[in-house]
């Protein structure tokens, strides 16, 4: 049995050599001749049956033994158990998550309580310094003790308020009478000063606790959509799964294992384990056609691994075909005298449907501008590719740019659109970017957003919208170099819109001559020169090919 499977992961013949062989290698071991006898006489029949015998239904039988036959009465193991176990252990996680999150939101102190008591810590250590050893203490501190409480306030305010303090803003009676004035504006400058650094890494690891608690709360979400995600799946892919493993078994495609995750109407996704066609490209060629026909519904291949050597299995992983794609194209040139573009752009299909089209500008130009621009546009793509919700996803991108730098360094704008490739829904999602336009022959609407960019407020302003578009529509994103090359005078609620006017006007003949002529033309606006990062993306909707 130990010689026949080390040989069997080559094939059958191997397998059946290495049966035959250890019988033989054991005859020493054997000491009655009649015992011996018979093992040769059961080796020859068992061999040649199991030579005879069709591989596939070899994995058939264990298929129906792993507990996904009809036959089976759902043996303990089955991967519907499993997945309602995983699906309750995920609801667990996500219930311990969340609570995770309330604590860091209970233990977060109010910043309002915290700035009334550094004043009066600052009060008690100014007396200290230059008061206690004062020979007017009991004057200033006993005989006018409300007034000198009161310019001490005054005085400590007022240095929060201007950065610091000289001995001219001595107010009342300190101006009058302290003789240690010096002494006193310097102890409270410094104490100013200090106040203001303590009170700066105290907000910033306030907003750190914010972060993470708002980080527990969305995995907490990610965990509870998994959990329910699970418990619809488990009701109709088991099914689905066999009725898929017998049909390729009937026309010989020799299937290992077939997997069916998601939703079936919309979200479906079919992973499927089988012999090696020898990088034929069997799975684009043969099996996507035949499940198209099998399940009603156009399939297309996800992703593939063709083996070339013809022994080792072939594995692929199908979605349901799209009604529609999107051609696109992009263009983009660094300000004048720049190595660097701050501008990013990004295009990537998600395995539920959507294209995600995503434009970012770092503010400002240069290296800094652009690893602020890449930083957003890598995190939005990640989050997203796995799946992780659209709103937390973006909050998530604002609290890593809050964080990483002071607010008034640098930040990034945010323009996506997502397009259903079922529907040809788009959303369209800006914070703080520059209009995009959406052109339908010589019809063009711009979208526009008045809200601020990414990495400057705790919470961000989304600026969305959901608009049907239709075959030959073209979308048209820019970074703000491009409206910005010229300047006109305000007609109204918006400069004039050269972006506009010329999209309207024109003709398209492809997405990368309109990319290309829309920068060309901005840096003729700005007298031939480019005197910002500008960034052109243009896609277009298109039917997709049957």
């Amino acid at each position: 049995g130990l010689l026949a499977g080390v040989a069997g992961r080559k094939n059958k013949e191997w397998s059946a050599l290495g049966f035959c062989l250890g019988i033989i290698l054991s005859y020493p071991l054997i000491n009655e001749a009649a015992l011996w006898r018979v093992a040769l006489v059961v080796m020859f029949p068992a061999t040649v049956l199991f030579l005879l015998v069709p591989a596939q239904w070899f994995s058939y039988i264990l298929h129906l033994l792993s507990g996904s036959g009809r036959g089976n009465d759902r043996q303990e193991c089955s991967p519907g158990k499993i997945r309602d176990l995983a699906s309750d252990r995920l609801r667990e996680l996500a219930g311990i998550f969340e609570k995770l999150a309330h604590t860091f939101e209970e233990v977060s102190p109010a910043q309002n309580e915290n700035a009334g008591q550094d004043v009066y810590q600052w009060l008690e250590k100014a007396i200290a310094s230059c008061c206690a050893n004062c020979q007017s203490y009991k004057h200033c501190w006993t005989e006018l003790f409300y007034q000198t409480y009161r310019e001490f306030l005054d005085l400590i305010t007022l240095a929060e308020m201007k950065g610091g303090v000289t001995t001219a803003d001595l107010p009342g009676k300190l101006a009058q009478s302290c003789i240690q004035s010096y002494q006193l504006v310097t102890s409270i400058n410094y104490l100013s000063e200090v106040g203001q650094i303590d009170r700066y890494w105290r907000n910033r690891l306030n907003d750190s606790k914010e972060l993470v608690s708002y980080q527990l709360k969305g995995v907490s979400g990610i965990m509870a959509g998994l959990a329910g995600q699970l418990k619809v799946e488990v009701q109709n892919n088991e099914d689905l799964q066999l009725m898929i493993y017998e049909a390729l078994s009937r026309v010989k495609l020799h299937p290992v294992e077939v997997s069916v995750t998601g939703n079936p109407s919309r979200q479906m996704e079919i992973a499927i384990e089988k012999r090696g066609c020898g990088g034929y490209g069997e799975c684009q060629r043969v099996v996507a056609p035949f499940l198209a026909n099998l399940i009603g519904q156009g399939v297309s291949v996800w992703n593939r691994d063709c083996p070339p050597q013809g022994r080792l299995h072939c594995t692929s992983t199908y979605c349901l075909r799209r009604a529609y794609t999107v051609t696109w194209a992009a263009r983009q040139t660094p300000k004048e005298g720049s190595l660097f573009c701050g501008d990013t752009f990004r295009s990537f299909v998600l395995k539920d449907g959507r294209h995600i089209l995503l434009l970012s500008d770092g503010v400002g130009t240069g290296p800094r501008a652009a690893l602020e621009s890449q930083t957003t546009v890598s995190i939005l793509e990640q989050l997203l590719s796995s799946g992780i919700d659209r709103d937390f996803a973006l909050q998530m991108v604002n609290s890593v740019l809050l964080l990483r730098h002071p607010p008034e360094e640098t930040f990034s704008t945010v323009d996506m659109v997502a397009i259903d490739l079922f529907s040809c829904e788009a959303d369209f999602l800006k914070i703080g970017a520059a209009p995009s336009y959406i052109k339908r022959g010589r019809e063009v609407t711009a979208l526009r957003s008045n809200s601020l960019p990414a990495g400057i407020l705790e919470h961000i302003e989304i600026d969305a919208t959901t608009r049907a578009l239709q075959e030959g529509d073209l979308l048209v994103m820019i970074t703000d170099g491009i409206i910005d090359s010229l300047e006109l005078p305000d007609t109204g609620d918006h400069a004039f819109d050269w972006v506009a006017s010329i999209l309207a006007n024109m003709d398209v003949l492809g997405v990368q001559s309109l990319a290309d002529y829309l920068l060309e033309h901005a840096i003729q606006n700005a007298g031939g020169k480019s005197v910002d990062d500008l960034t052109v993306l243009v896609a277009q909707i298109v039917r997709a090919e049957d």
